[in-house]
Parts: C-alpha cells; sequence; structure tokens
C-alpha cells in the first residue's frame, strides 16, 4: 500500500494593490520576471487581473517554499476545468505539489504542500 508523506509546507501572502499599482516599464520587468506567458495570457482573459496574479504569485512563491528548486520561474500555476490551480513545473503537472489559493480584504494567500509516495 502506497502512503503518503509530507516533504514541505509553503506559503505565501500578497497584497493585490501591489499589482494594481505598478504602471509602465516597471510593470513590464516584474511581469517578466514573476510570470510565464501562459499565466500572462490568462490574468489578461480575467476580470479581476491585479486579484490572479497577486494569488498567482503567492501560489508559486508557496509552491517553491515547499518542492524547492533552482528557479521560482521554473513554476506555473494553471487551472483545472474547475478554476482549481494545480502546479506544473516545465511543462508537466507536478502532482507532488498541492495548492490552494485564497483571496481577502485586499491580499491573496496561498498555501503548498509537497508530499511523495512511498
Amino acid at each position: 500500500m502506497n502512503k503518503k508523506k509530507l516533504k514541505g509546507i509553503g506559503v505565501d501572502v500578497v497584497d493585490v494593490e501591489r499589482f494594481r499599482t505598478i504602471k509602465g516599464a516597471s510593470r513590464s520587468r516584474l511581469l517578466a520576471r514573476a510570470f510565464t506567458p501562459r499565466e500572462l495570457a490568462y490574468s489578461k482573459q480575467r476580470g479581476n487581473a491585479a486579484e490572479y496574479l497577486a494569488g498567482t504569485f503567492a501560489a508559486k512563491e508557496a509552491a517553491f517554499k515547499a518542492a524547492g528548486g533552482s528557479h521560482f520561474l521554473n513554476y506555473e500555476i494553471r487551472r483545472d476545468k474547475k478554476g482549481k490551480p494545480q502546479v506544473w513545473q516545465k511543462g508537466k503537472r507536478k502532482k507532488s505539489v498541492l495548492v490552494t489559493i485564497s483571496h481577502g480584504k485586499g491580499y491573496a494567500l496561498a498555501v503548498a504542500v509537497s508530499v511523495s509516495w512511498d
């Protein structure tokens, strides 16, 4: 019987206003350094792009803290058909990392858990 084993936990909180107020070249540099082209394209489809970006940033940071890795941009947050966030790494779904995102009062919070199967 396979048992799950906890490997790591990560949490991050992001101020949504940070993504609303950055303008011009500074915004372009931040977005290019923090998000994949797929994440940026999805955010443009959203009516609440700042909240989406803040939540995605928090989820990537939490996943990085939980699972480690070589670089923050190696992680990508995608949504399944129901909108549930999933962690992807280098084009493959990382099923060993589970993530959840919550928003409230101007902040986005994400928690990630990394597990292994024995």
